[in-house]
């Protein structure tokens, strides 16, 4: 079942590069919008298809015990959007959700890790994931699923109401600023190619996610990794936009927080 919630916004200052409030017009800048989030597979490059059925059946049982935060927050930089063509693109809605499964369907130790921007959404997917457990509402998993140590691996996303390759968990009114001008990069350091996949003319496209700061500088704890097919791939990636400087997003004269996603490929000449 789908939950209609709406997240209510003020006017509020900003803190701007020089540390002084900053403030805007927020009528002027906002948008209401009605999304849906989801769960989605996140299948490991180079594991079985067949996990993603599994994920999703996963999915289905946390939907089930799903329950109605009784408030909702988001950061700022969560509602932040650019209108482009026909509509905005919200983009601050996502994150992940982990935890493993012993070969019965039970939660094989404590640890359920998900991040996600807004704190009472992660809140209630932990909680309907122990209510599901303590219904023994969870399948067996698959051998492939078991021989990955039983991980369950779903991310969060803006998904269709019905559709097999996602599971809604929540509609959303969401009051969405616009900005008026995105982040745009300044510096961005030099990258190591790890030396054994250069010998091996391996490549890849990494996509990261994170927040940049009114300072320019990126939000350390918000980066996310989306895409990644090498680990030392996405080590060299996430080094490289830790250390990166950006010029940051701007409502009138005020520089504000927003997610960005950004795409780092490695390809080697001549390959």
């Amino acid at each position: 079942m789908l939950l209609s919630l709406i997240i209510l916004l003020t006017a509020m200052p900003v803190g701007s590069q020089d540390s002084t409030p900053c403030l805007f017009d927020t009528a002027a800048h906002t948008i209401i919008d009605t999304v849906t989030v989801g769960l989605v597979a996140a299948v490991p490059k180079g594991q079985p298809v067949q996990m993603r059925h599994d994920y999703l059946l996963a999915a289905q049982t946390i939907q089930n015990f799903f329950q109605r935060p009784a408030q909702l927050r988001l950061p700022f930089w969560a509602r932040t959007v650019q209108v482009r063509g026909q509509g905005p693109s919200i983009t601050g809605l996502y994150g992940y959700v982990q935890f493993r499964l012993d070969q019965l369907g039970r939660l094989a130790d404590t640890e359920i890790h998900v991040d996600m921007s807004s704190p009472d959404v992660a809140e209630s997917i932990v909680a309907a994931i122990r209510r599901a457990d303590s219904a023994n509402a969870f399948l067996s998993p698959s051998r492939d699923i078991l021989h990955d140590h039983g991980i369950i691996r779903l991310r969060f996303g803006i998904v269709p109401d019905i559709g097999r390759q996602s599971i809604p968990m929540l509609r959303l009114v969401v009051p969405m600023i616009v900005i008026d001008s995105v982040p745009a990069m300044i510096s961005f350091p030099q990258l190591g190619y790890p030396v054994a996949l250069r010998a091996a003319g391996v490549g890849d496209n990494v996509l990261l996610q994170f927040v940049v700061l009114p300072d320019g500088h990126i939000d350390p704890g918000s980066l996310d990794l989306l895409q990644a097919g090498y680990r030392e791939f996405a080590v060299a990636a996430i080094d490289g936009v830790r250390r990166a400087r950006f010029r940051p997003a701007r409502i009138g004269a005020c520089a504000v927080p927003t997610v960005v996603s950004m795409p780092v490929s490695f390809k080697v000449r001549g390959w």
